[in-house]
């Protein structure tokens, strides 16, 4: 199964002030002197995956299902070549191969009920890294390895009716000259679905994340009592949970209207350390949002198809009030098959 993604990037067509103001400025962030081109990124990717039934001959058994998969796969950056100021290195971020393995099994115990556990494990070589252009590498959230494990289940005691819950376990980690960083994700969803009717249905979901993490971070520093630039292990904690409500009503054979509404509310929190016990209140986030959508999509003929969307969203940001806002949004579609 080899897949293939290319996205080419460019410099903004405009830039914004106090932007247009500083160009001539050497120590300035903006074209010609500080402004790099984007990466460009090329990835790909090939793997195998394989299921197995071992017990098809048992009646209890039956349902037992085995699968494992395999993926290699690299991505190829451009413009990631970097030339530090101070040392006159050359720091080249262009490629990063990675490998990925699963394994799982699930088990349908009856026609109603089925679970699943499976786990996932990747190894990623020369993960991407932020670049200081007078000191080199500083830092990196990019993990060298990644361990997800994942247990759940679907019940459909009935036709028109069906809940899926799903709890899981992901580990992320790097020690690298670069940086040195555990992650612990602990993510549960629950999804629900019922139709009342043939052309009505209805969705609802909920998402809990909850996240910790331990990072050595370098930075500079101007207090007299600390090395210019200390790395220390901090404690980063983040909370976020999501509801979901959906409806979709088949007005005709070829009319379909959509509705949902989205609401997210996440905390960003960070230990305080020495000799910055202020820094956690400039940097913790306090998050609220709030998304609708409307939809119709439209079929006059099997192979023509259409679709429009709008949404509105809602976000504030309690620990940045300027940050905060609305935006509205719309997206049309359409599709030709001959």
């Amino acid at each position: 199964m080899p897949r293939m993604h290319r996205q080419i990037n460019q410099f903004p067509p405009f830039l914004i002030e106090p932007e247009a103001s500083s160009v001539e400025d050497p120590t300035s962030i903006v074209p010609p002197f500080g402004l790099r081109h984007p990466l460009n990124y090329f990835r790909t990717v090939a793997g195998v995956n394989a299921y197995w039934h071992p017990f098809r001959w048992n009646e209890l058994a039956s349902g037992l299902a085995l699968n494992a998969g395999y993926e290699q796969g690299a991505i190829r950056r451009e413009f990631a070549t970097y030339v530090v100021q101070q040392t006159g290195d050359v720091v080249s971020q262009e490629h990063s191969p990675y490998h990925t393995c699963s394994v799982g099994a699930s088990m349908r115990w009856s026609p109603k009920l089925e679970t699943f556990v499976r786990y996932r494990g990747r190894s990623i070589d020369d993960p991407l890294f932020a670049i200081d252009k007078d000191w080199g590498a500083t830092n990196t959230a990019q993990p060298e390895r990644e361990d997800l494990i994942e247990v759940g289940g679907t019940w459909t005691p009935v036709p028109n009716f069906l809940a899926n819950v799903t709890a899981g376990i992901d580990n992320r980690d790097h020690d690298s000259e670069i940086t040195e960083f555990e992650e612990n994700d602990y993510p549960i969803t629950c999804t629900l679905w019922y139709a009342p009717t043939p052309r009505w249905s209805l969705t609802a979901g909920y998402g809990f994340y909850s996240n910790w993490i331990d990072q050595q971070i370098l930075f500079p520093s101007d207090d007299p009592t600390v090395e210019i630039w200390d790395r220390r292990r901090w404690s980063h904690r983040g909370r976020m949970r999501l509801l979901s409500l959906g409806t979709a009503y088949a007005w005709s054979t070829n009319l379909t209207l959509s509705g949902g509404l989205e609401m997210l509310w996440g905390r960003n929190t960070l230990d305080p350390l020495e000799p910055w016990p202020d820094l956690p209140g400039y940097i913790n986030v306090v998050v609220n949002k709030t998304r609708y959508t409307a939809g119709v999509d439209w079929t006059p003929r099997p192979w023509i198809s259409a679709c429009f969307r709008y949404i509105f969203d809602e976000y504030e940001d309690e620990s940045a009030s300027y940050l905060s806002g609305t935006a509205h949004m719309f997206l049309a579609g359409a599709s030709l098959f001959r």
